[in-house]
C-alpha cells in the first residue's frame, strides 16, 4: 500500500497537517467557549454584587424590594431572584417562586462560603447559567441574589463556529494531502527514472543518459550519474579495447612461434637454419615476457598505495644515467644531467623512477644516434617541473593526442624498425595521474621530442 514515496510522503506529510490542523481546531474552539462564557459570567457577576448592593437596602420590606426589583432587572434577560439567608425567596423578577425556599449546589455553596458562587445546568433542553451573588452587612450575611440566563445564543455561536472550523480544517487536509502528494509525485518521479536507468545499465546499455534538469539535489545526483554513466561506458570501452589490443598483441608472437615450431617440425634442414629458428622463437619469447611485465607493471600502478617521500630528481636521474650507461654508449649518446641538486619532490620514489626509466628509454630508442639527452628539473611560478628533451626522429603531430594511450605505437617509429611494445607513454601518464601531476608534450618531426611534468607537492 505504501510502496511508492510518493504515497508515504501524502499519507506523511497529510499526518502531520492533519494532526496539527486538530490541535489548532481544539484550541481554538475551546478558547473561544471559555472567552464567550467567561465574558458572560463575568458580567453576570457584576450585575448581580450591583443588584445586591440595591437589594440589601430593602432586604426587610419585600414590598418595597419586590418593586426596586423589577425596575431594575425589567430590560434584563433572565431571572433574578432575592432569597434570605435560609435560601427563602423574597423577590422574583416573575414572582413565580415568592415565599418558596430554593435549593441547589450553587445556592448551597454561596451561603456557606459567603462568597459568589457560579454553575451550570440544563432544564427542558435549554442550558442555563446560574450566579449566586451575597448580600451582606457588617453583621454577616443577609441573604443572596440569584440570577439565571439562558445560554442557548452562545452555545448556538459556539457550535457554528465549531461546524465552520471543521469544514475549513476538512478543506485544508484534503488541501494539503493532494499537494504532498504532488510534492511526492515531483520528486519520485525523477528517483523512478534514475532507477530505471540504472536497471538499464545493468542490462548492459552502459551509455544510459537521464534528462533531469533541476537545481536541487536530485539535480546534483542526476548529474552525477550521467557522468558516472559516461565514465562506465568509457571504461568499459576501454576494457574491450584493452581485451582487442592485448589479444592481438599476444596473438601476434604466440602465431609466429607456432609458425616456426611447426617449420621445425616439418622441415629437414642443417644445424644453422634450427639455430636461426630457434634464435626467433626466442626473441618472440622475450616479446612476450615484455608484454607480460608491462600488464603486471599497469595492474600493479592500479592496485599499490602511494608511498611519498622527499626525493631528489638529480640524485634519481644520477642512479637510473648509471643503469642506461652501456646502451648510450652503444648509440654513443650523451645524457645531460640538468636538475636543480636542492629540489626535492613529493613522490613514490619506485614510481618516480619507473616513469624516468620509459621516458628516458624512449629517448634512447627514438633519439638520434650520436646525439644527447637533457633532462631538467627546477621551479617556475612556484610550481616544480620535470623535463626531458631529445633531438631525436619526433613524433607527427596526428599522433600526438593518443600517444599516452594503452598499446599505442607510432606508425613512424614501426617504419624505422624501432622496438615498442605500447606500454612506456601509456604507464607514464598513469603514475603522473597517480600523483596528481600533469604532462605536456612538444615534439617536431626529425627535431626531437620534449616531455614536460608538472609536479605538485
Amino acid at each position: 500500500m505504501l510502496k511508492k514515496i510518493s504515497t508515504r510522503m501524502a499519507f506523511a506529510y497529510g499526518a502531520i497537517i492533519v494532526i496539527t490542523i486538530l490541535i489548532i481546531d481544539i484550541v481554538l474552539i475551546f478558547s473561544y467557549q471559555d472567552r464567550q462564557l467567561s465574558k458572560n459570567l463575568s458580567r453576570q457577576i457584576e450585575y448581580g454584587y450591583f443588584i445586591a448592593g440595591i437589594a440589601g437596602e430593602h432586604i426587610k420590606d419585600t414590598g418595597t424590594l419586590n418593586r426596586v426589583l423589577q425596575d431594575y432587572t425589567k430590560n434584563v434577560e433572565g431571572r433574578v431572584i432575592v432569597m434570605d439567608n435560609k435560601g427563602r425567596v423574597l423577590a422574583d423578577k416573575y414572582a413565580e417562586y415568592f415565599g418558596k425556599t430554593l435549593k441547589n449546589s450553587v445556592i448551597d455553596r454561596a451561603i456557606k462560603d459567603k462568597v459568589s458562587q457560579t454553575g451550570y445546568a440544563k432544564q427542558d433542553k435549554h442550558h442555563i447559567m446560574l450566579v449566586a451573588v451575597p448580600i451582606k452587612d457588617s453583621r454577616g450575611l443577609m441573604g443572596l441574589i440569584l440570577i439565571s440566563t439562558y445560554l442557548d445564543s452562545i452555545i448556538k455561536d459556539i457550535y457554528d463556529l465549531k461546524i465552520q472550523v471543521i469544514l475549513i480544517s476538512f478543506l485544508a487536509c484534503m488541501l494539503a494531502v493532494i499537494l504532498a502528494w504532488r510534492l511526492g509525485c515531483r520528486i519520485s518521479k525523477p528517483i523512478e527514472v534514475l532507477t530505471s536507468a540504472s536497471e538499464a545499465i545493468r542490462d548492459g546499455k552502459l551509455d544510459m543518459q537521464v534528462e533531469i534538469k533541476r537545481t536541487d539535489e536530485i539535480g546534483k545526483l542526476a548529474d552525477t550519474f550521467n557522468r558516472m554513466s559516461q565514465e562506465i561506458y568509457k571504461t568499459d570501452i576501454s576494457r574491450k579495447r584493452f581485451l582487442s589490443d592485448v589479444s592481438h598483441e599476444l596473438n601476434t608472437p604466440l602465431a609466429a612461434i607456432k609458425t616456426l615450431v611447426e617449420s621445425l617440425i616439418d622441415g629437414d634442414d642443417d644445424i644453422y637454419v634450427y639455430k636461426e629458428y630457434l634464435n626467433d622463437i626466442n626473441c618472440e619469447i622475450d616479446r612476450l615476457s615484455i608484454l607480460v611485465k608491462s600488464l603486471l607493471t599497469s595492474t600493479r600502478l592500479d592496485q599499490s598505495e602511494i608511498l611519498k617521500e622527499n626525493v631528489c630528481i638529480y640524485d634519481e636521474v644520477r642512479f637510473l644515467s648509471r643503469l642506461f650507461g652501456p646502451r648510450l654508449v652503444q648509440r654513443q649518446m650523451m645524457l645531460k644531467n640538468n636538475c636543480d641538486k636542492r629540489l626535492l619532490i613529493s613522490a613514490d620514489v619506485s614510481m618516480l623512477r619507473e616513469l624516468l626509466t620509459n621516458l628516458i628509454d624512449n629517448s634512447i630508442k627514438y633519439g638520434r644516434e650520436g646525439g644527447k639527452i637533457e633532462i631538467s628539473a627546477g621551479s617556475i611560478n612556484s610550481k616544480k617541473f620535470l623535463a626531458i628533451k631529445d633531438d631525436g626522429i619526433g613524433i607527427p603531430d596526428k599522433d600526438l593526442p593518443y600517444i599516452f594511450d594503452f598499446l599505442y605505437r607510432v606508425d613512424k617509429s614501426r617504419g624505422r624498425g624501432v622496438e615498442g611494445s605500447g606500454f612506456g607513454l601509456f604507464i607514464v601518464k598513469k603514475i603522473a595521474e597517480r600523483h596528481g601531476w600533469d604532462i605536456l608534450v612538444k615534439s617536431d618531426i626529425e627535431g626531437g621530442t620534449e616531455f614536460t611534468v608538472i609536479i605538485e607537492d
